[in-house]
C-alpha cells in the first residue's frame, strides 16, 4: 500500500511541477467566474447584480527540467472595486520554482500561496471563500519564499515559508520591519484521511503609534485541518484561532459534500466565528447549502465548465439581529493550452 501511495504522490508532483512541458516550453491558461448575487435582510433586497468575480490569465514557462515559473493576474469587475471604471487587477501569483532542491522538495520565491489551513488548497466548492479568507485572518497568497515538500512514502506534505504578511491585495502598503513565519504539515495515515495543522507568527507595528519608534505587538494564527473521503462522500473540517495583542478570535468550519453520478455535487457548510472572545454577542454563524453542476470536464476529469447555486445565511449572535441571506448563481469556465 505504501508503494502505491508513493507512486501516486510522485505522479501528482510531476503533473503539478512540469505540467507536461519540456524545457523551453510555455503554456497559457484562462479562468473566468461570472456571478449573480442577491443579498437580502428582513425580507428586503439590500443589493443584487452581476459581476465578473474572477478572471485569471495564467502564463507558465519551463526554463529547464528543474526550474519553472508561473505568472497569474486576476482581472475582476464588481461594485466593490475602487477603480473608477468598475474593474480592478491583482497579481495573484508570480513566482520562480526550483524543483528537487533536496529529495521531494521544491523552493518557491515570489507571490506564492499562503500554505495555511484550508485556504491554500481551497477549490471553491462553495462560492464563499475558505474560513480564514472569509474572516480576513489570512489571504490565499502573499509575497515571500517557501520550501514545499512531500513526506517520503506518500505520508503527506509539508511547507515552511517567510512572507511579508500583508497578502497579495495590499502589496507594498503594509510592510514593516518584521516578516511573518509560516509552517504547515499534512499527514495521510490511511487512504482517504488527511489530518494536519498550520501556524503563522509575526510582529506588527502599532498603526496608532505615530512616533519614530512605534510600539509593536505579536500576532499568531493556528489552524487544525481534517478531511475524509470515501467513494462519493467527502467532508472537510477546520478549527481556526487567531491572537492579536490582547485580542483572541476563533471558530470552526464543517463542510460535507456528496457527488451524484459525476455531474452533480451537493454541498453543505456550517461556520462559527467569534472575532473577540472577550466581547459577548459579537460572533456569527454561517449556513450554506448548494449544488455544483459540472457541464464538461477535461480528459483528466477536472471541471472545464460548471454552474454553482448557493444559498448562504449569516446569523448574528446579537439579540434581535436579523439574518443576512445571500443567493448566488455562478458560471465558471476555464481552458488550458497545449505546451508551445
Amino acid at each position: 500500500m505504501k508503494l502505491v501511495l508513493r507512486i501516486f504522490f510522485m505522479s501528482t508532483i510531476a503533473t503539478v511541477i512540469f505540467a507536461g512541458m519540456e524545457p523551453g516550453q510555455s503554456s497559457f491558461e484562462s479562468k473566468a467566474w461570472f456571478r449573480y448575487n442577491m443579498e437580502m435582510q428582513n425580507e428586503e433586497i439590500q443589493s443584487s447584480g452581476f459581476q465578473l468575480a474572477r478572471g485569471y490569465l495564467v502564463f507558465k514557462h519551463q526554463f529547464s527540467g528543474r526550474i519553472s515559473s508561473k505568472f497569474n493576474i486576476d482581472i475582476y469587475s464588481s461594485d466593490k472595486s475602487s477603480d473608477a471604471a468598475g474593474a480592478g487587477l491583482k497579481i495573484k501569483a508570480a513566482y520562480l520554482q526550483y524543483s528537487e532542491i533536496f529529495p521531494e522538495a521544491n523552493l518557491m520565491a515570489g507571490v506564492i500561496k499562503n500554505y495555511f489551513g484550508t485556504v491554500y488548497d481551497w477549490d471553491y466548492t462553495t462560492v464563499q471563500k475558505a474560513l480564514e479568507d472569509a474572516e480576513k485572518v489570512t489571504s490565499s497568497a502573499d509575497a515571500g519564499i517557501a520550501i514545499v515538500g512531500y513526506i517520503p512514502g506518500g505520508w503527506g506534505e509539508y511547507q515552511a515559508g517567510i512572507y511579508n504578511g500583508e497578502g497579495y491585495k495590499n502589496y507594498g502598503d503594509n510592510i514593516d520591519d518584521h516578516p511573518v513565519y509560516l509552517a504547515n504539515v499534512r499527514f495521510i495515515p490511511v487512504v482517504g484521511l488527511t489530518v494536519g495543522g498550520s501556524i503563522r507568527y509575526g510582529i506588527y507595528d502599532d498603526p496608532s503609534d505615530t512616533t519614530g519608534d512605534p510600539d509593536t505587538y505579536n500576532h499568531s494564527e493556528i489552524a487544525g485541518v481534517g478531511r475524509y473521503s470515501y467513494g462519493p462522500f467527502n467532508i472537510w473540517a477546520e478549527y481556526l484561532m487567531a491572537n492579536y495583542d490582547e485580542q483572541t478570535a476563533g471558530g470552526f468550519m464543517i463542510m460535507p459534500c456528496v457527488d451524484i453520478k459525476k455531474k452533480f455535487q451537493i454541498v453543505g457548510r456550517y461556520d462559527m466565528w467569534d472575532p473577540d472572545f472577550e466581547i459577548d454577542d459579537d460572533g456569527h454563524n454561517r449556513f450554506i447549502a448548494g449544488v455544483n453542476y459540472f457541464i464538461t470536464k477535461d480528459v483528466k476529469g477536472n471541471p472545464q465548465t460548471q454552474i454553482q447555486l448557493n444559498w448562504e445565511r449569516i446569523q448574528y449572535e446579537l439579540e434581535d439581529s436579523e439574518p443576512l441571506d445571500n443567493i448566488s448563481c455562478q458560471f465558471r469556465w476555464e481552458f488550458k493550452s497545449n505546451p508551445f
